[in-house]
């Protein structure tokens, strides 16, 4: 009875581990790099502004970005450059006020 418990425990740790390691790894990271590249050309323009459509909602929600943080970066004005990785941001990128003389 102790056996098959403890084999069950076993086996159930063992099966986590092994999900861990496969959804954890360097391939799956890749893969969602390629996955943000493709979201970044397919739904921002080329000035680097949001495109608002139900399939770039879609396809941000399905990525696990935060729709919230999409919208409120779009209306302070930021585009895909001023972006942190959740694509929020702070502001809309400044000019240098530094000019050499």
């Amino acid at each position: 009875m102790v056996d098959a418990v403890y084999t069950r425990v076993l086996t159930a740790v063992v099966a986590a581990l092994t999900a861990v390691l496969l959804y954890g790894s360097p391939a799956h990271a890749q893969d969602m790099s390629v996955e943000l590249e493709q979201f970044n050309a397919e739904c921002f323009d080329i000035a680097g502004e949001f495109e608002p459509t139900d399939g770039c909602y879609k396809s941000a929600e399905e990525l696990g970005i935060e729709i919230e943080n999409i919208n409120e970066s779009m209306d302070k004005g930021c585009v895909l450059s001023d972006l942190f990785e959740d694509y929020s941001c702070k502001g809309p990128s400044a000019p240098c006020s530094y000019s050499p003389q």
